[in-house]
């Protein structure tokens, strides 16, 4: 990655299982091939977290093979792939 953008990014670990996430205000979460063998209320769950770490209009990207579903209540599909945080309360 060029110095200049990687004075812009900051990677971080998260576990969507378990533990509490404390870094918010993320404009774009990159979560690719993580959440795919994970059950539906898995899955459920994973996304309230990763929702609550981002206001409207924030980006969320899964891999190909995977699906935020149609009505999560938190991710608006975009595009392949890529989600659009929604103005929905985060509960």
């Amino acid at each position: 990655m060029r110095p200049e953008v990687q004075k812009l990014v900051r990677f971080e670990q998260a576990n969507l299982l378990g533990g509490s996430i404390v870094e918010k205000n993320f404009e774009a979460i990159f979560c690719r091939n993580v959440g795919i063998d994970f059950y539906t209320e898995t899955r459920t769950r994973s996304l309230r977290k990763l929702a609550a770490m981002q206001r409207a209009g924030d980006l969320l990207m899964l891999g190909h093979a995977e699906t935020a579903g149609t009505d999560n209540g938190y991710y608006e599909l975009i595009e392949q792939s890529a989600y659009v945080r929604t103005a929905e309360d985060v509960s």
